[in-house]
C-alpha cells in the first residue's frame, strides 16, 4: 500500500491536494496539525492512500477496523473544514461595527447635502443625532430631540469655550429629554392576604417561559413570596413539563390548565399563593381567533396584569405588529427579551413611545436564576448612549 503525504496552510487546502492527485474517493489515513519552525503559523498533513490500493490485514476484522477509522477521519476532516467556514463572533461583531460606520458616513452626507434633514447642524448636534441613528432610534424622535436642543437658551452655550464642553452641555440636555419619556411600570407588591395574577403573552419563541422562571426566582429572592407558576401552554409539546420542573428547582407551587376559562378556579384553588405567574401558549399575531382568547383575561372576575414578552432580536416592523394585535386585549407592561443578543437597543425607545406602555423587565440571558433585571429609564439611556 502507497501511502502519500500532503500539507496544505489549512485543513481544506490539504485536502485539495489530496482528491486533486488521488481522487474523491481517496482513503484518509491520517490527518494532524503541526507548528511552523520559527513561527506561530501551523501547518495540516494529511497521509492518504488511493482507493484502488490493497490495504494488508492479519484478519477480516482488522480489514473492518481500518476502513472504520479511515471514514472516521474523513469525517472529522471534513468538519475541521467547516468549522473554518463558520464566522466567529468576533467577525460578525466587526460587520456589526463595520456597518455602523457605514451608516455614520451616510448620515454625515446627508449632513452636508444641501436640503437635507441634518443640513447645517453643528458638529455637537450631528454626534448626539449620529448616536441616537446607530442605536436604531426612529427618525422622527432624532428630529424631534434636535428642535429640541436647537430650541436651548444659547447664553450657557457662549460660555462653554471647548467641544468636548459643548458635547457634553447637548448630551445631558439630551438624556433628561428622553428620560422624561421613558414609561416604567411600578414595582410588583406582594402582601399576606391578596393575590396579585400576572399573565404573559407573545409570539412562539419570545421567552415567557423563561421570563416567567427568572421572575419567580426574583420574588422568592427578594420578598420570599408564595408563588405559583401556571401553564397554560397546550400547543407545544413538553411546555409543561418544562414550567414544572422549573418550580419544583426553585420550590414554587404548579399548577396547569387546559385552557384559560380554568384559571379562575385554579386561582382561587390557591388562595395563599401571593404571586401568580401565567404561562399561556405562543400565539401567532396575525390570527385573529387565538388573540381574542386571550380576552378570557378580562373575565376572570379578578384583575389580571398582561405583560407582552418581546425579543429584541426581531425586527422592528414585527415588534410593532406584535404589539398592536396583542393591544386588544389590554396590555399592562412590555417585557423585551434577548436584550443580550443585540447590539442596538432603539426599538425599546421606539416601541414603547408609539404604543405609550410602560417597560417591567428586560430578560438578558438564559441564566435561571438570573439574567433578568427591572427595566428602568436609566438603563434605557445607558443602552443607547452607550455610557
Amino acid at each position: 500500500m502507497e501511502v502519500r503525504k500532503f500539507e496544505g496552510v489549512t485543513m481544506s487546502d490539504a485536502m485539495k491536494a489530496v482528491k486533486k492527485e488521488l481522487g474523491k474517493d481517496a482513503v484518509i489515513l491520517t490527518t494532524k496539525e503541526r507548528p511552523i519552525e520559527g513561527g506561530r503559523s501551523k501547518i495540516f498533513e494529511v497521509r492518504a492512500t488511493s482507493p484502488s490500493a490493497k490495504i494488508e490485514t492479519t484478519s477480516h476484522e482488522g480489514h473492518k477496523s481500518d476502513a472504520l477509522r479511515s471514514h472516521v477521519t474523513l469525517l472529522e476532516t471534513r468538519l475541521n473544514g467547516l468549522i473554518e467556514k463558520v464566522p466567529t463572533h468576533d467577525d460578525l461583531h466587526r460587520l456589526e461595527s463595520g456597518l455602523s460606520e457605514v451608516k455614520m458616513l451616510l448620515l454625515e452626507a446627508l449632513r452636508k447635502k444641501d436640503g437635507g434633514v441634518l443640513e447645517n447642524l453643528s458638529e455637537d448636534l450631528a454626534s448626539i443625532y449620529h448616536q441616537l441613528s446607530v442605536m436604531g432610534v426612529e427618525e422622527t424622535h432624532c428630529g424631534a430631540l434636535i428642535n429640541f436642543l436647537n430650541s436651548l437658551p444659547k447664553d450657557e452655550l457662549k460660555s462653554l469655550k471647548t467641544a468636548p464642553e459643548r458635547l457634553d452641555f447637548y448630551r445631558s440636555n439630551a438624556i433628561r429629554w428622553m428620560l422624561k419619556r421613558i414609561k416604567v411600570a411600578p414595582k410588583w407588591s406582594t402582601s399576606k392576604g391578596s393575590t396579585c395574577v400576572h399573565a404573559f403573552v407573545g409570539n412562539s419563541g419570545s421567552g415567557k417561559s423563561t421570563a416567567i422562571a427568572k421572575l419567580a426566582a426574583m420574588a422568592k429572592k427578594e420578598s420570599d413570596a408564595q408563588v405559583l407558576l401556571v401553564s397554560a401552554d397546550n400547543n407545544k409539546v413538553g411546555a409543561g413539563d418544562h414550567l414544572r420542573l422549573m418550580a419544583k428547582l426553585l420550590g414554587v407551587s404548579y399548577a396547569s390548565v387546559d385552557g384559560l376559562s380554568e384559571l379562575k378556579k385554579v386561582v382561587l384553588d390557591h388562595r395563599d399563593s401571593q404571586l401568580v405567574l401565567v404561562d399561556t401558549a405562543g400565539v401567532n399575531p396575525r390570527n385573529e381567533t387565538q388573540i381574542s382568547d386571550l380576552k378570557e383575561f378580562s373575565r376572570m372576575g379578578f384583575p389580571v396584569d398582561v405583560h407582552l414578552v418581546l425579543p429584541l432580536t426581531e425586527k422592528p416592523i414585527q415588534l410593532d405588529r406584535s404589539v398592536r394585535s396583542f393591544s386588544a386585549i389590554g396590555l399592562a407592561s412590555l417585557i423585551f427579551s434577548r436584550m443580550d443578543e443585540c447590539w442596538t437597543y432603539g426599538d425599546v425607545y421606539n416601541i414603547s413611545q408609539k404604543w405609550s406602555l410602560p417597560l417591567s423587565f428586560f430578560s438578558t440571558g438564559q441564566n435561571v436564576p438570573g439574567s433578568i433585571e427591572r427595566a428602568s429609564r436609566e438603563r434605557v439611556i445607558e443602552r443607547i448612549f452607550s455610557l
